[in-house]
């Protein structure tokens, strides 16, 4: 029987876009097959994990907070790089040099993050005030805040032209801001 229901399960999962989908069998009485489900989980982690990138270390703010005793955390996942506890940061846009006081990755004490982990800052010297979603925090003086972009858009609706200055809201980052637009070579 246990080739029956392979070949059923091999059947469906191609039919469900899955043609090379492993098939494992595991007995919860035995415990047979249960290293293979393991080897084969522990596989497919590893092959899914994102590359490190090791460009300078970057991360948008998602949330702030204070800790009593503790100072102002900020929390992100940084975009690249790596960063270690009592390395120098600069929050931008003010472009104002903070120290890292501590660090914890999924709630764990760690002094260290990297891009692709979720992590918390505790940073030296910062009023919670000062800083909120949407600024980043990044190695001095190799990224810079801007206050313009040029854009290419698609208007989706001929029967809504683009004209004059819209105003819109553009997204970068974990940033929502709100802005106006100017048409290139038209008159606004």
């Amino acid at each position: 029987w246990l080739e029956l229901v392979r070949d059923d399960i091999r059947s469906f999962a191609a039919q469900a876009g899955y043609p090379k989908a492993p098939i494992l069998t595991i007995s919860n009485t035995t415990g047979e097959g249960i290293e293979e489900l393991q080897a084969e989980l522990a596989k497919r982690v590893e092959s899914a994990r994102p590359p490190v990138d090791d460009r300078a270390f970057r991360v948008n703010i998602v949330r702030v907070f204070t800790i009593k005793g503790y100072g102002t955390v900020c929390t992100g996942v940084p975009l690249s790089g790596k960063l270690q506890t009592g390395e120098e940061l600069e929050l931008l846009p003010p472009g104002r040099t903070l120290t890292v006081r501590d660090i914890q990755n999924y709630h764990q004490q760690s002094g260290r993050t990297r891009s692709h982990r979720s992590s918390a800052m505790n940073l030296r010297d910062l009023d919670v005030g000062e800083v909120h979603r949407g600024m980043t925090l990044a190695v001095p003086g190799i990224y810079q805040a801007t206050e313009a972009a040029v854009v290419w858009v698609r208007n989706a609706s001929d029967r809504l032209p683009i004209k004059g200055r819209p105003h819109l809201k553009f997204h970068a980052g974990t940033a929502s801001i709100e802005c106006f637009a100017r048409v290139l070579g038209k008159k606004s």
